[in-house]
């Protein structure tokens, strides 16, 4: 479970210093915006706005994407698209948090239960799924693939977006 500390204690800080040091990190994934909210369609072009914003991120589609996920961004202000962007970030952070946690802990419970109702035959292999989902966390802030990559990205890109956003408060 130390493990698991550790991952949480690195990914807070990922995303604190992607949120304040790193508005413009390197991004690719186009499809992760449905990730981040749920799934819905562009109606006609993006706002002038919402175009200034995410022309300064580096992955406009995602950033369109992502921002127009939420109603209220064809006809949102700056306040409003701080809202949404912050809002997503936080969202998929949890999310992202709630799904490490998930990882060590479902094969964690899944054992004690087993061996609660003396089902030994599974417990070696939930043990050992623990202990790579520990692993695979941590290798998360190595350039390794890990079933986090896609949920970072998308935390780095939503964070991107809010950092944009944030500069019309602070300039």
């Amino acid at each position: 479970m130390a493990s698991l500390g550790y991952c949480q204690l690195l990914f807070t800080f990922f995303l604190t210093t992607s949120l304040f040091f790193s508005p413009s990190s390197s991004f690719s994934s186009s499809s992760s915006a449905a990730a981040a909210a749920p799934n819905t369609a562009i109606v006609g072009r993006p706002t002038k706005l919402v175009n200034s914003i995410c022309n300064q991120t580096t992955n406009y589609k995602f950033c369109v994407d992502a921002l127009y996920t939420d109603p209220r961004a064809p006809n949102a202000d700056q306040i409003v698209l701080a809202y949404i962007s912050f809002g997503l970030a936080y969202t998929n952070a949890t999310n992202t948090q709630a799904y490490i946690k998930d990882l060590v802990v479902s094969a964690l419970e899944e054992a004690y239960n087993n061996l609660n109702s003396e089902t030994y035959f599974d417990l070696g292999k939930l043990a050992g799924d623990a202990a790579h989902a520990a692993v695979d966390c941590q290798h998360t802030f190595k350039p390794r693939h890990s079933p986090l990559t896609r949920r970072n990205k998308d935390v780095r890109q939503l964070c991107a977006i809010s950092a944009v956003i944030s500069t019309f408060f602070t300039s």
